[in-house]
């Protein structure tokens, strides 16, 4: 089966958050019908004041289809951790670290991304500067999805 890849960068600049804690991001429009599009992170870097913390979890509020966690909040992408102070503020990467692969809808088109700290807690956008994201966005070709798949998936045209 052949895929498309799609890469999408955001950042905090500029965005209108939901509210104090979260963000939306547009994973850009998908014109084919497909059944899942599987999101993972590439790199990650945030930047805070906030010196008594180690470590942050980026979490989207969707579900995914392969993911559980026992504290039922969210979907974990991603984990940034502490690399280094500048001009008095630390910086947190991803650290070339591996990203779950987390496979949502097909007709997924937007995740509502917050934070969280080391103890579970959701961070406020405003302790967070400057931050930056990269996503990869993987989703199966229609027309090389197996004759066998497509015929279970209610097309326009079977209904």
């Amino acid at each position: 089966m052949d895929f498309t890849e799609k890469i999408i960068y955001t950042n905090g600049a500029g965005k209108t958050p939901i509210d104090a804690y979260r963000l939306q991001i547009d994973l850009g429009p998908n014109d084919e019908r497909v059944p899942y599009i599987s999101v993972e992170i590439l790199t990650g870097n945030l930047r805070t004041n906030l010196l008594a913390i180690d470590t942050f979890t980026l979490k989207v509020d969707e579900g995914a289809m392969n993911y559980y966690s026992d504290d039922r909040k969210g979907t974990t992408l991603g984990v940034l951790t502490y690399n280094a102070q500048i001009n008095g503020d630390h910086c947190f990467t991803t650290n070339g670290s591996v990203s779950p692969k987390v496979v949502f809808g097909g007709q997924t088109r937007f995740l509502t991304i917050y934070l969280e700290n080391g103890e579970g807690v959701k961070q406020l956008l405003a302790d967070i500067t400057p931050f930056s994201i990269l996503i990869k966005a993987t989703y199966p070709r229609v027309n090389s999805i197996e004759e066998a798949y497509r015929t279970q998936v209610p097309l326009p045209s079977r209904v």
